[in-house]
C-alpha cells in the first residue's frame, strides 16, 4: 500500500472525528483549529496506518514530512517562513509564535483540515484614512494600529461598520458590542477612530 493511500485513509478517519475547533479569531469572529484541536487523533491514525510526520525547516521555509515507518514512501509539505510582531513580546516569544502558527499550518495543509477563509470574509480597507481630530487622538490611533496585520485593520473597519450601523437604531446594542465584547485596549482605541460623530455620541464614550 502506498503513502498515499496511508495518508488519504488517515484524512478520511479524520474527518469523520467528531473535531471541535477551539481556536477564536474575536476579530472577524470565526473559530478556527488549535493544534490540540486535532493534532492527538490524527498522530495515532498515522500510527495506525504506520506513518510518521516530522518538521523540519531551512533557511526560508519550514516542512512536515509524512514518512512511511517500515518503507522508503513519504510526502512533503512545506511553507515559507513569516515572521511576527507580537504586542509586547520577547524575540523568544515571537520566535514561539512564528514556530506554532507555521506547525499549524503545516499540519491543516497535510490533513486537509477545512479552515475559514479570512481574507473573503473581510472588508477591503479603504485607500485613506478619515483624519483624526486631535493630535493625542491620532498618536492614540497609531500607536494602536502598530504591528496589526491587514486582516486584523480589515476586521476594525467592520466592526466600526456594524456599530455605526446599530447606533441610530439600537444604541444600547451598539455600546454594547464596543464595551462588552471584550475588546482589547489598542482594538477598542482603533474601532472608536472609526465610528462617526453621531455614534461617538449616542454610546457615551467611556476613557479607552
Amino acid at each position: 500500500m502506498s503513502v498515499y493511500v496511508k495518508l488519504n485513509a488517515v484524512r478520511l478517519a479524520l474527518h469523520a472525528l467528531p473535531l471541535k475547533k477551539t481556536g477564536q479569531n474575536k476579530f472577524a469572529g470565526y473559530s478556527y483549529f488549535e493544534l490540540g484541536d486535532f493534532l492527538v487523533p490524527a498522530l495515532k491514525l498515522m500510527d495506525e496506518q504506520g506513518l510518521c510526520g516530522m518538521v523540519t525547516h531551512a533557511d526560508e521555509e519550514m516542512i512536515l514530512t509524512l514518512r512511511e515507518v517500515e518503507g522508503d514512501g513519504g510526502i512533503m509539505f512545506a511553507i515559507p517562513l513569516s515572521k511576527a510582531s507580537l504586542k509586547g513580546a520577547h524575540d523568544i516569544q515571537n520566535l514561539g509564535a512564528v514556530i506554532t502558527y507555521s506547525r499549524r499550518y503545516l499540519w491543516t495543509l497535510a490533513l486537509e483540515l477545512l479552515e475559514h477563509d479570512a481574507i473573503d470574509s473581510t472588508e477591503p480597507l479603504k485607500e485613506k484614512a478619515k483624519p483624526l481630530h486631535t493630535p493625542a487622538a491620532q498618536s492614540a490611533a497609531i500607536h494602536a494600529v502598530i504591528g496589526m496585520t491587514d486582516a486584523e485593520l480589515s476586521d476594525i473597519e467592520r466592526i466600526a461598520k456594524v456599530i455605526n450601523g446599530k447606533a441610530a437604531g439600537n444604541p444600547t446594542e451598539a455600546s454594547r458590542m464596543f464595551y462588552d465584547e471584550g475588546l482589547e485596549n489598542d482594538v477598542q482605541t482603533a474601532v472608536w477612530d472609526k465610528l462617526t460623530p453621531p455614534t461617538k455620541k449616542l454610546i457615551s464614550r467611556k476613557a479607552v
